[in-house]
Formats: structure tokens, C-alpha cells, sequence
């Protein structure tokens, strides 16, 4: 079950499902040591995964997007193949992958015009008016 939590995380990269593998290896362990009632494996489960999200998973969230923004394409430029009206969002392929591109500005962008990678929050490209 744990395995399988860690894969599904890999795929949404919530860092939720991640606390819940960890909760459900601690109770593994624990009934590897013997513990055989129900109630305290769901107890173990709930504390330790409750708390991790509560207690770690802004700090992790925070230490990946960092590390990724590292890796990222801030400032290049790419050739918008459709409009993109103010604080709206659209389709724009980048580097032969399909992205969703968020123009953050109170200008709408035109088809055609070349725009410049502010940022990357997840799957979204942030640009801005070259």
C-alpha cells in the first residue's frame, strides 16, 4: 500500500499521499512488531500522517518548487499561437510540450507576439509581454 501511495505521489506531486505512504509503513512496521489491534493501527495511521502534512509538507513544498525554479526556463521566450487576454490563461506549446501559459498582466497578448517565461508555478507557464 505504501508503494503504491508513492507512486500516485510521484504522478499529483501534492506531497499529501507521500505523509500517507509514511503513515501506512509505520503502521506496517508496527505490525511486523506485533501490534494486532485495529483501532491503534487506524490511530498510527491518522497521528503520524496528520501531522506530517501538517508539520512538513509546506517546508518540502517549498524546497522542491526552489530547486525546480533552479532547473527552469525563467526568462526564455516562446511565440504565443493563441491570444491570451489580461489575468487569463491558455494553451502554448514549449519546447514540444503542451503548457498552460498565464498572462499575469492587466495587457492582453496577441497571437504571434513573443513573450518571455516570468515564472513556473507547477504545470503553468507565468509570462509577460516582450
Amino acid at each position: 500500500m505504501a508503494v503504491a501511495l508513492v507512486i500516485a505521489e510521484v504522478f499529483s506531486v501534492t506531497f499529501v499521499l507521500l505523509f500517507f505512504s509514511v503513515g501506512a509503513l509505520v503502521v506496517a512496521l508496527a505490525c511486523a512488531l506485533g501490534l494486532e489491534l485495529l483501532s491503534a493501527q487506524l490511530l498510527i495511521f491518522a497521528v503520524v500522517s496528520i501531522s506530517g502534512i501538517f508539520c512538513l509538507r509546506d517546508r518540502l513544498r517549498r524546497a522542491v518548487v526552489v530547486r525546480s525554479e533552479l532547473r527552469t526556463d525563467v526568462a526564455s521566450e516562446l511565440i504565443l499561437t493563441d491570444a491570451l487576454p489580461a489575468h487569463a490563461s491558455g494553451p502554448v506549446r514549449y519546447r514540444g510540450t503542451q503548457w498552460t501559459a498565464v498572462n499575469d498582466s492587466d495587457t492582453p497578448l496577441a497571437a504571434g507576439q513573443t513573450v518571455v517565461i516570468e515564472r513556473i508555478e507547477g504545470i503553468k507557464l507565468v509570462v509577460r509581454g516582450k
